[in-house]
């Protein structure tokens, strides 16, 4: 009888392979997805870092001098010299300073950027990070990047001081761009290795379910040779590999044995009622050859006798 539908091990191959599959996957993910928080989490808290070492050396009552227009002024140029010594040794695109005006807006006061620096006043992008280093003065990053013409960026402020007054907050901005080469890296890794441990356990999973299928194809070819009559009772099973297969085998010789003793002792039976059969069928052909002789004998008397 041949299978119908699909056979369970390539059902079991396929369920198995699927589920290699799935795991790869989530375990690649979650890996992904760690390091990519792990990353932000690094850039956001060297940003961080630079910003709060930045507002403790710019000089606050200097910063608080500076109005519209003053670019020229001793107290900007002390100020943006301040700024350029992390400008340009530190890594990152972007320092400046920044000012309150109103509750909900903030305007630049001193931009290092030697190429385009904001005006005096210009007004900055309102975040909730930069809100709350003015509100609760503290040191804090955004919790997402933002992009630009120039790339993915991540910015920190850090709240100035003058005569324990918030007079301004640094800002810096770090780049984010080298996260999506990072990033870019470990995806090539993750697919690679993802790829290799999927091939590999494909490979241990198939020769697994082949051993486990030749061993039952023996099984089964032994039960098919019992079923049709023509099996050969003096041979067993020889599977030995050491696992539930092998103990099905060693049960499996066990019930060809019995079978075996089974039929030597049928047969031994039918000698022994074949030999008596043929010492009853003497005994009645002696028995008959007596009656034939006494019943000569009997005719004789009777013809004496009349």
């Amino acid at each position: 009888m041949k299978v119908r539908k699909i056979s369970i091990f390539n059902q079991l191959f396929i369920c198995l392979a699927i589920l290699l599959l799935a795991g790869n996957g989530v375990l690649g993910y979650s890996a992904y997805s760690h390091s990519e928080s792990s990353l932000f989490q690094q850039i956001q808290s060297n940003a961080r870092n630079i910003a709060q070492c930045a507002a403790a050396n710019v000089n606050g009552k200097a910063l608080a001098k500076i109005e519209a227009g003053g670019e020229s002024s001793a107290a900007y140029n002390i100020v943006m010299q301040q700024l350029a010594v992390f400008r340009d040794n530190s890594e990152l695109e972007y320092i400046y300073t920044l000012r309150q005006t109103a509750d909900t807006e903030f305007v630049f006061v001193v931009d290092s950027d030697p190429e385009d620096p904001a005006e005096i006043g210009e007004i900055c992008e309102m975040t909730d990070a930069l809100c709350r280093a003015f509100e609760e003065g503290i040191t804090i990053a955004d919790d997402q990047s933002f992009s630009d013409e120039w790339g993915n960026h991540v910015s920190a402020y850090s709240p100035i001081y003058s005569d324990e007054e918030i007079v301004g907050a640094i800002g810096v901005d770090i780049s984010a761009n080298w996260i999506e080469e990072q990033l870019a890296d470990l995806r090539n890794l993750v697919l690679i290795t993802g790829i290799g441990t999927y091939s590999v356990s494909i490979m241990i999973l198939g020769f697994l379910m082949q051993r486990f299928k030749k061993s039952m194809g023996k099984l089964n070819d032994k039960v098919k040779e019992l079923a049709s009559g023509s099996g050969d009772l003096t041979k067993e099973i020889d599977i030995d590999t050491g696992d539930e297969l092998e103990v099905i085998a060693g049960n499996m010789n066990a019930f060809i044995r019995q079978i075996r003793s089974l039929v030597k002792d049928v047969a031994q039976s039918t000698e022994d009622i074949l030999q008596t059969g043929q010492e009853l069928k003497t005994t009645v052909d002696g028995n008959i050859h007596i009656m034939s002789h006494m019943n000569a004998e009997i005719e004789d008397i009777n013809a004496n006798m009349e």
